[in-house]
């Protein structure tokens, strides 16, 4: 189940996901994109629920039904509407790339064995504690996952936004499996096919011209990966001993996509990637503190329009002049 429901997870996301996509692109768009959509939407599904559901006192277990009954209307919806652009993703068509494909799923094993046999970097972290504590008392945010008693003061309302590991906790109802087993093994496996499929959207507007280039941006960065585990404290290491970390979600997942969506738009390709940055500046909040992710996106998207402003300008000074 470990390895079955990362994979789980993401198809359900690309089924969801390609409903919005066919709307603002009419279906022009890939498998990956549709996936990180999917999960955006997902996530952010998740903290419209929980966040009513933590003001009025309600049982975890009855919002985690409510989710899970509204994500299956939305897979069924995204079947009938989208049922042609799915079969479509499906065909393998371009058999060049299956020698990279191959290498990139050997990798992805290797990044798998690792996280399954090595044990996680847990210092200053009750991520595990809290999942534990959410399931067995069936309340949220409301006991002290290091005791199991109620707060004195509580949580602020800042900290509750944050509602990631509430959603390891129903991940954990959902499969069944043990609050450890979740956070520690199978969100950090998610967390990589996902950055997986970030890197490679961005290897392909960095490679545009390229077939084989993307795949192997990916491979490079599964390497990094790998070798980053040594070096405490990057992000490398954090992909591969804290997985389940927001911060690791903020910069293997959000930031890519950022800088995909930033790519295109400096291109003037696709306007709708404005609502992308506007579902990831939200998702933001989901998954880290104000002051490490919306606040940081934030302002490296205010950069990022700055560049490409000044871009845009100086080409069109230069053609005036010519």
């Amino acid at each position: 189940m470990v390895f079955i429901a990362p994979v789980l997870l993401i198809t359900i996301a690309y089924i969801i996901g390609s409903l919005p996509m066919k709307l603002l692109t009419r279906g022009d768009c890939g498998p990956g994109e549709r996936s990180l959509i999917g999960t955006l939407f997902m996530l952010l599904l998740w903290e419209c629920i929980m966040l009513p559901g933590i003001k009025m006192l309600a049982s975890f277990d009855l919002l985690c039904r409510f989710y899970a009954g509204i994500l299956l209307i939305l897979v069924m919806i995204s079947i009938i509407v989208c049922r042609k652009d799915l079969v479509k993703d499906i065909v393998f068509k371009n058999l060049q790339l299956l020698v990279p494909a191959i290498i990139l799923i050997v990798l992805f094993a290797v990044q798998c064995a690792y996280v399954l046999n090595v044990y996680p970097d847990i210092a200053t972290d009750y991520t595990a504690e809290t999942v534990n504590t959410t399931l067995e008392s069936d309340l949220i945010y409301e006991n002290n996952p290091y005791m199991g008693d109620t707060f004195v003061h509580g949580i602020t309302f800042r900290g509750k936004v944050v509602t990631l590991p509430l959603f390891y906790a129903f991940l954990a109802r959902a499969t069944g499996l043990k609050a450890t087993v979740t956070v520690f093994r199978m969100v950090p496996i998610w967390v990589l096919l996902l950055s997986m499929i970030a890197f490679g959207l961005l290897g392909k507007v960095m490679f545009p011209s390229k077939e084989k280039q993307p795949l192997y941006f990916v491979i490079g960065m599964g390497i990094l990966n790998l070798f980053g585990v040594f070096s405490r404290n990057c992000s490398f290491f954090y992909s591969m001993r804290k997985g389940f970390a927001g911060e690791t979600f903020l910069t293997a997942v959000l930031l890519p996509i950022q800088l995909y969506a930033m790519v295109k738009l400096g291109a003037g390709k696709d306007k709708s990637k404005f609502i992308l940055l506007g579902i990831l500046l939200l998702t933001s909040l989901v998954v880290v503190d104000i002051t490490k992710g919306l606040m940081m996106l934030g302002l490296s998207m205010v950069a990022g329009f700055a560049i490409i402003g000044a871009y845009h300008i100086r080409r069109r000074i230069g053609a005036k002049r010519s």
